[in-house]
């Protein structure tokens, strides 16, 4: 079900002498969904097809390729939203506000299983979510009217922030492992979906190995104590759109940005962790612990075999960004023919500049879906590709 409402106030008399204000509209609306978000049979127990040999000749057999669910059902969210569009100055100035209240139900993710059950990972309804938001967009006609020169800005942000509010038994739940660190996300009432989860690293010990902060001081260092080291989303994200021509040129340029997002850089386990697992290492990596460079505060560990590498704030970083997303520049021919009705000329360029201090390739993005609850993990990623455009636009 859904309902919606709006109201246009500026139709209204009490708004009548109000000649600043151009439009008005007040929103509000409500609706319930439902979101299967899976496969199909992924309720059911499923078989797969096996080889085997029987007699000395090979036969073609079925085993079960996953555990069975019957109990499992669709994600249901309820949202509700509450807007209002403005438009001033014979709308040369365009504001549109939205907040938004969402409460998702039987929320469906795949969740690790003990070992002995044969199985590495199933799907079950998991819980409840919440998500609450504010978004806004702004447009300005800075320049207009002219027939030679226009110049056309506009602006959008949206800030969100979600949180557990039930899970099945009300016990923690891991996703699934990482690499070879293990589980990096809990879900936990209260928290965020898929928190960052793990050890804070204290320096080095004095053999080069990294060194654990024993959090409940019992002397040993185990899974309690383990904290919440952050999560992948935004405290806010942004976008800027210029737009101006002047006689047959024109010229737009999108700049977008992500602002308090943070990244698990599994990328760190394998290529900056003192050449641990024989593998290739970036450059820095010659900055750690040696018997001549006994530093116990080098970045990165002594080179072994045995390194004692665990889930910890070490690969959690600050992936902040603003990027050039787009730019074009075009040009309008005169044409004054009755076969070519128009023709232009461009060029245009895509994720061009990149500014952040994320140590790896890419900002922005994830290895993982977000249905299994690894949610911004950067682990062997392929980076956005950056791409210049010529082309010649020609209307019969």
């Amino acid at each position: 079900p859904s309902a919606a409402f709006a109201w246009r106030m500026k139709n209204e008399a009490f708004m009548a002498d109000v000649s600043a204000i151009s439009d008005m509209k007040l929103r509000i609306s409500w609706g319930k969904s439902g979101n299967q978000a899976i496969s199909p049979y992924q309720s059911l127990q499923r078989y797969e097809p096996q080889p085997l040999v029987i007699g000395g000749a090979s036969a073609i057999g079925f085993a079960p390729s996953n555990i069975g669910n019957p109990n499992l059902k669709w994600e249901t969210t309820e949202q509700l939203d509450v807007g209002m569009d403005v438009g001033l100055f014979n709308n040369r100035l365009s504001l549109t506000l939205d907040y938004y209240h969402k409460q998702t139900d039987d929320l469906l993710a795949v969740v690790n299983l003990p070992p002995s059950s044969g199985y590495a990972t199933t799907l079950q309804n998991i819980g409840s979510l919440e998500n609450n938001g504010f978004e806004f967009s702004l447009g300005v006609d800075l320049f207009s009217g002219s027939e030679e020169f226009s110049w056309n800005v506009s602006m959008n942000g949206s800030f969100n922030r979600n949180k557990i509010t039930s899970l099945s038994k009300g016990a923690d739940i891991m996703a699934p492992n990482i690499s070879f660190v293990g589980g990096a996300h809990i879900l936990r009432v209260g928290e965020q979906l898929s928190s960052f989860y793990g050890y804070l690293e204290d320096g080095l010990t004095e053999e080069g190995l990294v060194k654990y902060v024993d959090l409940n001081n019992d002397g040993t260092i185990n899974a309690l104590d383990r904290k919440i080291l952050g999560d992948p989303y935004p405290d806010f994200t942004y976008g800027l759109t210029n737009a101006l021509s002047y006689k047959g040129f024109n010229l737009s340029v999108f700049i977008q940005g992500e602002q308090g997002k943070q990244l698990w850089n599994s990328n760190k386990y394998f290529s900056a962790s003192s050449f641990y697992r024989g593998v290739n290492n970036i450059a820095d990596v010659v900055n750690r612990w040696t018997p001549t460079n006994p530093d116990v505060n080098a970045p990165y560990p002594k080179a072994t075999s045995t390194l004692n590498f665990m889930a910890s704030n070490r690969f959690v970083e600050d992936a902040s960004y603003i990027r050039l997303r787009n730019i074009q520049l075009g040009y309008q021919l005169p044409i004054n023919n009755q076969r070519i009705r128009s023709a232009r000329i461009f060029v245009s360029g895509q994720n061009l500049l990149t500014i952040t201090n994320y140590s790896w390739f890419d900002p922005d993005v994830s290895s993982f879906a977000s249905g299994d609850l690894r949610i911004g993990v950067d682990q062997g990623a392929f980076p956005i590709t950056r791409t210049v455009t010529f082309g010649v636009e020609i209307g019969l």
